[in-house]
């Protein structure tokens, strides 16, 4: 009689314990995955500062390079007067399609 509530007595603690521990686990692998989506979401916020600060120097950039040159026509300033009249014609004049000739008839 004493022996089986020894026994009884003895997987009670068992499984006691063993629920503890799967506890203890279940709480250790929360933690590491919030540690895990703390250090992803830092990471994402870094590269979004990084990213929009290399975006403002380059519209920065950009705009005074805008703002340094006076808009053109699409004509070169330094071309020379007869290559501005070729380019101008070529830009007004619709592109004609040579067909091939008839060779051999």
């Amino acid at each position: 009689l004493w022996v089986r509530r020894a026994r009884a007595q003895w997987y009670s603690v068992k499984s006691e314990l063993e629920r503890e521990l799967a506890a203890e686990e279940l709480q250790r692998s929360l933690r590491d995955g919030r540690d895990a989506l703390r250090d992803v979401e830092t990471s994402i916020r870094d590269t979004n500062a990084e990213v929009r600060r290399e975006f403002d120097a380059l519209r920065g950039d950009v705009e005074r390079d805008a703002a340094a040159e006076p808009p053109t026509s699409g004509v070169d300033a330094d071309a020379t007067p007869d290559a501005q009249v070729a380019l101008e014609t070529a830009e007004t004049s619709p592109a004609t399609a040579q067909e091939p000739a008839d060779v051999g008839r």
